[in-house]
């Protein structure tokens, strides 16, 4: 996205049914989407006062992101239409969705930390993970494992439990200076860095065979576009 002349995104997601990137310009308060070959850019939501996270439903055909001046999560058409609250969250940073139990998850930075999901009708919101949180930024899924991955900025961790926030497991503990965004592929896990401005891998499951796999000279988020 940067070589497109943009500075200030914070947020970015694919739809893997149309092949286009969607992500949020914090600077310019929208959120815009092209084509993976760079074509057909185009602004789909206007006012977007501070978005943070996005998310892409390609089943349904919605558009989820966060908005931490209203402190609420919506959601739209893809085209920006319809545009809605779907529920009040306090402050928080990343959201993802689900598609199978059509339920979006989203970390929390409050005055206590957790990990939430509600459904995709703004129902049955609740807590998945309280414990051992300080700062939980980067949120993705394992579709194959159904397992939910995240990574905490403070406590300088990456760890997985099953979707409901069950049976927690350590992949990197305490060791990383600042982990932020996150997405497993297959057998690994990447994140990216946000004090040594690196994208960075291993396995999903032990962290074996860490590995710096690039440097860059910004912060930067990342989203592996694959196809489950």
């Amino acid at each position: 996205i940067h070589f497109f002349g943009l500075t200030s995104v914070v947020a970015l997601d694919f739809d893997r049914v149309e092949k286009r990137l969607y992500w949020i310009d914090v600077n310019r308060r929208v959120i815009e989407r092209m084509s993976f070959n760079g074509s057909n850019r185009e602004v789909v939501v206007n006012g977007v006062l501070h978005g943070e996270g996005l998310a892409v439903d390609w089943v349904a055909r919605k558009l989820y992101w966060v908005d931490s001046f209203l402190d609420c999560l919506k959601v739209s058409e893809l085209d920006g239409r319809f545009v809605r609250k779907l529920c009040s969250i306090s402050s928080k940073l990343d959201i993802l969705f689900f598609a199978f139990t059509r339920f979006v998850y989203w970390t929390d930075w409050g005055d206590k930390a957790f990990i939430g999901r509600v459904g995709m009708d703004g129902t049955n919101k609740t807590a998945v993970i309280t414990t051992k949180l300080a700062w939980p930024n980067g949120i993705t899924i394992d579709y194959t494992n159904d397992m939910l991955y995240w990574s905490d900025a403070h406590l300088n961790y990456i760890e997985y439990s099953d979707l409901d926030g069950r049976h927690r497991h350590t992949v990197y503990n305490g060791n990383l200076p600042h982990p932020f965004a996150l997405t497993v592929f297959e057998d690994t896990v990447y994140w990216t860095d946000w004090n040594t401005r690196t994208i960075e891998k291993g396995n999903k499951f032990d962290g074996y065979n860490f590995e710096v796999v690039c440097r860059a000279a910004q912060y930067f988020v990342i989203k592996i576009i694959n196809h489950y």
